[in-house]
């Protein structure tokens, strides 16, 4: 099943994966971060080291699907995905802006900084969508 469309863009020149149904709900398949836990103090990394360049943060590697699910609120957020990632976007994006193990990037942009900690931490500023999310590859 394909959960993203990732050849279009945004005004905002970010790529786009997903679609909003006309009520405002996820496409199938894209559960959001609230719905898997992870903005609840069970979704943060225990034990995690304590010098990650940003926090607090959320482990979104094994959901399956390699799709973070919407944010679910429009400030900031820090993900941890622990894949080895060869293609990402971000989707609903208008506003926000991106780290990655603390440097700046834009949306999709490869190649990744080195992993830290043995992870990528997605540095994500507030923006104007709360159904924003990212997705990798």
């Amino acid at each position: 099943m394909d959960f993203f469309d990732a050849s279009g863009g945004n005004a905002s020149g970010s790529s786009v994966a997903g679609s909003r149904s006309a009520a405002g709900g996820a496409s199938a398949g894209a559960p959001s971060l609230a719905a898997a836990g992870a903005l609840s103090s069970g979704g943060a990394v225990p034990g995690g080291p304590s010098d990650t360049p940003c926090s607090p943060v959320i482990d979104v590697t094994d959901k399956g699907n390699q799709m973070s699910g919407e944010f679910q609120n429009a400030g900031p957020v820090c993900l941890l995905i622990s894949d080895d990632i060869v293609g990402w976007g971000c989707s609903n994006f208008e506003g926000r802006t991106v780290k990655v193990n603390g440097v700046e990037v834009s949306c999709a942009e490869l190649p990744l900084p080195d992993k830290l900690h043995g992870g990528y931490y997605f540095d994500i500023s507030a923006g104007e969508h709360a159904y924003a999310s990212l997705y990798w590859y």
